[in-house]
């Protein structure tokens, strides 16, 4: 939170923050809800693991 307020002090004209972080990280999603930030993108991620011989 102190460097939200901070970064208002410095950036006095400034109307948005933009976060990120995984949405299996519910702490920290949770924490980002608390500060009042809100989910306007998605962005899908997608893993694909290969086998050793190719």
């Amino acid at each position: 939170m102190r460097n939200l307020i901070e970064f208002q002090r410095r950036f006095p004209g400034s109307y948005r923050v933009q976060t990120g972080n995984s949405e299996v990280n519910r702490y920290m999603v949770s924490i980002n809800e608390r500060l009042g930030f809100r989910v306007v993108e998605l962005c899908a991620e997608f893993k694909r693991v290969l086998s050793p011989d190719g």
